[in-house]
């Protein structure tokens, strides 16, 4: 179940029969800490990886489980700070663990690690856009490419940022020019092997906010 702004939040597993549950917690969990809410959650084949973005003043945090919820480890930026939010947005590829600090600096950050939390590579957008959101959605695919967005980009048009898997060769994609102010694109993104895929839930075409 999705945490609370006044709980700490907590990952339940299962096996596909239902059965078996395990429940997951921070080892140091406080209220606030919004252990697993919105997209902060991710798997590979032998790892879990969740985001508590509310930790420490929301600094954030990303912590990492065998699938039975075993041998934790926490994850924070070497730069990280009160109210980064870091977390926010858990994004898994093959070898790498994507994660999110929509609140860093003036336009927000991504944060790239191996599956065991180290070798960390920040990422941040090209474009010094002040009060944007870059990290608000993360996709990540195999272990060739992320993609991030900014859905506050631009009058809240949004763009799509999409990377090599270690940070590198920014392509931004923008909204299309009859986007209207809070489009959103990049509101929530998929990736396939040569795709990435993006919402935008306010582009009206079709009528007032469509």
């Amino acid at each position: 179940p999705l945490g609370s702004a006044n709980y700490v939040g907590a990952v339940y597993v299962y096996d596909l029969d239902g059965t078996n549950e395990v429940k997951i917690t921070p080892s140091d969990g406080a209220h606030g800490d919004s252990f697993s809410t919105y997209e902060g959650l991710g798997v590979s084949e032998s790892k879990i990886f969740v985001g508590s973005h509310g930790h420490e003043n929301q600094t954030g945090a990303l912590y990492i489980y065998d699938l039975d919820g075993s041998n934790e480890v926490k994850v924070q930026p070497s730069d990280s700070a009160e109210g980064d939010e870091f977390g926010y947005i858990v994004a898994v590829s093959a070898t790498k663990v994507v994660s999110t600090s929509y609140g860093s600096g003036a336009h927000g950050a991504a944060y790239i690690f191996g599956h065991d939390g180290t070798n960390e590579v920040k990422v941040e957008p090209s474009v010094d856009s002040r009060n944007n959101s870059f990290g608000q959605a993360a996709a990540a695919i195999n272990n060739t490419h992320v993609a991030i967005s900014d859905r506050a980009f631009n009058g809240n048009k949004g763009a799509i940022y999409i990377y090599n898997i270690d940070g590198s060769n920014e392509v931004r994609i923008e909204h299309p020019s009859y986007f209207n102010n809070h489009s959103y694109l990049g509101f929530n993104l998929a990736m396939s092997a040569n795709k990435v895929f993006s919402c935008a839930p306010n582009d009206d075409d079709g009528g007032s906010n469509t």
